[in-house]
């Protein structure tokens, strides 16, 4: 998968570009990704990993960057009274 992402600079005033539609979609996306590492991506069997990164668990380790992108959404939401 490749994709690219714009970059926003703020100069001067506070600038806040905010969409809860789009929070709302990045949630869902998200979620399909932590879905389907769950359930779809192929697995290697408990201690047969051949990379190492210092952690027991895989698993957690691949998860975390998308738990703590939810945790920000949530966030982002919660500043502006967004229910989420």
């Amino acid at each position: 998968m490749a994709h690219t992402s714009p970059v926003y600079l703020a100069c001067g005033d506070a600038y806040d570009r905010f969409s809860p539609e789009t929070m709302h979609y990045m949630l869902t996306l998200l979620d399909g990704s932590l879905q389907y590492m769950r359930r779809r991506a192929p697995q290697w069997r408990p201690g047969t990993v051949t990379h190492h990164h210092g952690e027991v668990d895989h698993q957690a380790f691949l998860e975390r960057p998308f738990h703590e992108a939810v945790a920000a959404v949530h966030k982002k939401l919660h500043e502006h009274g967004i229910p989420h």
